[in-house]
């Protein structure tokens, strides 16, 4: 088989071109095409244009709209940052704070503290600063407020600011973070936290990086 022979008519022109025809496809495919803008094929003459498809001029959406989740002023409303003191009790949270400390337990490696590497007590630190408190035994062990010297309790409610704990009188107590010092026990150890490298919210103390700063004694 010669591979250098020319090929036949057929396949050269596979179409038939009837003579005289002056019909353009292309032009008559874009001109149907064109949005309403547009008055003729004239106005795409001379100009680029992109065939992939267009971005979307960016619109300011509407008040109130698209929004998934309270504003302060909702959640003011709603008076979700407050707790009723009526009907608490300190035994109804007791069980709370056991699940604590088995949470507690299941992300701490309360092992690592025996052992002399250092790494080994940086990463529990770092775990320990991201952790949920709520339900949690704290006890004020320093403050420069000798009214909040002393108070103990289970924390109930951790904003970014104020610790609410609920003491075994079955009152509600308010403890700023700044400026305190707390403490907690768990398997024999003895935690200190420092409040004022710990004024952020429970949720975004979850996804920050937290930076060694140099503490102050209360």
């Amino acid at each position: 088989m010669d591979l250098y022979t020319k090929l036949p008519q057929s396949i050269k022109c596979p179409v038939s071109q009837e003579k005289g025809s002056k019909k353009k496809p292309i032009r008559e495919y874009l001109t149907d095409s064109l949005p309403a803008r547009y008055t003729g094929f004239e106005a795409l003459e001379h100009k680029a244009h992109v065939l992939d498809s267009v971005r979307k001029k960016w619109q300011k959406p509407e008040k109130g709209k698209g929004r998934n989740r309270l504003s302060v002023n909702d959640r003011r409303k709603l008076n979700i940052f407050e707790l009723k003191a009526e009907g608490l009790r300190f035994e109804d949270y007791l069980p709370l704070h056991r699940l604590w400390q088995d949470y507690m337990r299941s992300i701490l490696d309360l092992s690592r503290y025996n052992s002399t590497d250092p790494n080994h007590s940086k990463l529990n630190n770092e775990r320990l600063l991201k952790a949920d408190f709520h339900g949690c035994l704290v006890v004020v062990r320093k403050t420069k407020c000798p009214s909040l010297l002393g108070l103990a309790g289970i924390v109930l409610m951790e904003t970014k600011n104020m610790v609410k704990i609920i003491a075994k009188d079955n009152k509600i107590k308010c403890i700023p973070k700044a400026s305190c010092m707390f403490s907690f026990q768990l398997d024999g150890f003895l935690f200190t936290i420092h409040g004022n490298q710990f004024c952020v919210s429970a949720a975004q103390r979850t996804k920050r990086k937290f930076k060694q700063k140099a503490t102050v004694e209360l």
